[in-house]
């Protein structure tokens, strides 16, 4: 069992496992699976706040944000070790990605903080928006790891 267990590939940006053994995560695929999950905390979060919802405002919001920016930051060190320079390009284009969907976030969680309180549909695009090229990000980085 033990002899097999290095064989195993998972990719847990899909959620997909490629054989029945056990997963095998490596620290790229740890720091993206954090920050995704971060992320993913953070835009809900923001989500409730932009539909009026008061009691996910202020110290859950600030929080979620604090670990969305610990997670990204661990990842982009996680992806300047990476010596092939074909993954290396791949993996600017998905941080850029994910600066892009960060500004998004940020311009929608202005909005939301000028609201008072009150529901701010422009937030929602942007948060689609944003969702999208995270996505993107995540499908970039995970090619770019893909092993051949």
């Amino acid at each position: 069992f033990a002899s097999r267990r290095r064989h195993t590939r998972s990719f847990h940006v899909t959620g997909v496992q490629t054989c029945a053994l056990p997963i095998c995560v490596t620290s790229g695929l740890r720091a993206l699976n954090s920050y995704d999950q971060a992320w993913t905390a953070y835009a809900s979060t923001l989500r409730r706040v932009a539909s009026g919802d008061a009691t996910s405002s202020g110290a859950p919001l600030a929080m979620a944000r604090a670990r969305l920016l610990e997670a990204r930051t661990v990842w982009i060190r996680q992806a300047a070790t990476t010596a092939d320079p074909v993954a290396a390009g791949r993996m600017r284009d998905a941080i850029t990605l994910t600066a892009e969907a960060d500004d998004l976030a940020r311009d929608a969680a202005s909005l939301v903080a000028n609201a008072s309180g009150a529901p701010v549909p422009a937030a929602k695009s942007l948060l689609d928006e944003a969702a999208r090229r995270h996505a993107r990000a995540l499908a970039t980085w995970a090619a770019a790891n893909t092993p051949a």
